[in-house]
C-alpha cells in the first residue's frame, strides 16, 4: 500500500508538471497569435492609409477644357457648351447643377450685337501671353447711370466704356478692357486681332464673382 501511494504521488505530480508546461506553451502560442494579429492589423491600417493618401493626390477636381479657333479657356466639370446656340461667330456655354442653369457665358468673335447690355463691367488687360487678367467685378452700374432708368445708356465704370442696363437687379456681367470698352480689340498669338464681346450671368439667388474670375483669369486668345 505505501508503494502505491508513492507511484499515485509521483504520477500527480509528473501529471501536474506536465498540465503545467502545456498550460505555459497554450498561453505563449495564445500571445504570440495576439501579438502577430495586432502587427498584421497595423500594417493593413498603414497600407490602406498610405492608398488612400496615393488616390487623394491621384484624384484631382474634374476640369472641362474649350478651344475653338479664336479662344480657349477651362471650367469645372459641371459646365457645356451649347451647340442649338452657338454659331461660327457665337459661343455660348452654361454651367448645370441638378438640373438647373446656375451660370451662363456668352462669347462673341467680329460679329457683335449692338444690343448687348449689362449692369456690372469685369476690367481686363491682356498680357504678352494674350492671357486676359480679371481685376474684380465693378458695382451695379446705376449710380454711373445717374439713377434708374428704362433705356440703356453708355457709361464708364471701373476705366471701361460699358452699356448698362441701370433698371434691371439680376447679375448682368459684361467684360471690358481698361481704358476702353465692352467691344475689346484683342491680340491673337499669329499677331492679328479680333473684336471679343463677353457676357456673363450669374443665375443663382446669390451672386459671387468667383465663378466667373476663375474662367477668365485663364482664358487666352487663339
Amino acid at each position: 500500500m505505501k508503494y502505491s501511494q508513492k507511484l499515485n504521488y509521483r504520477r500527480r505530480k509528473r501529471y501536474l508538471r506536465l498540465a503545467w508546461s502545456l498550460t505555459v506553451l497554450v498561453l505563449i502560442a495564445l500571445v504570440a497569435g495576439l501579438i502577430y494579429l495586432y502587427y498584421q492589423s497595423a500594417k493593413e491600417d498603414q497600407n490602406n492609409n498610405a492608398t488612400s493618401g496615393q488616390t487623394t493626390k491621384y484624384l484631382a477636381p474634374s476640369v472641362r477644357v474649350f478651344d475653338t479657333p479664336y479662344f480657349h479657356f477651362q471650367t469645372n466639370d459641371t459646365w457645356a457648351e451649347i451647340p442649338a446656340e452657338t454659331t461660327a461667330n457665337k459661343f455660348v456655354y452654361r454651367s448645370i447643377r441638378a438640373g438647373l442653369v446656375e451660370h451662363e457665358l456668352v462669347i462673341y468673335v467680329d460679329q457683335i450685337p449692338s444690343n448687348l447690355v449689362g449692369n456690372r463691367v469685369l476690367p481686363v488687360s491682356q498680357d504678352s501671353g494674350h492671357k486676359l487678367s480679371p481685376i474684380t467685378v465693378s458695382e451695379h452700374c446705376i449710380k454711373a447711370a445717374g439713377g434708374s432708368k428704362a433705356m440703356p445708356v453708355e457709361v464708364v465704370v471701373e476705366q471701361v466704356k460699358m452699356p448698362c442696363k441701370s433698371d434691371t437687379t439680376n447679375y448682368a456681367v459684361l467684360l471690358g478692357r481698361i481704358n476702353g470698352s465692352t467691344v475689346m480689340d484683342l491680340t491673337r498669338p499669329d499677331g492679328s486681332k479680333k473684336n471679343y464681346t463677353i457676357t456673363y450671368a450669374d443665375l443663382r439667388s446669390l451672386y459671387d464673382p468667383t465663378e466667373l474670375i476663375q474662367i477668365i483669369d485663364g482664358f487666352q486668345t487663339r
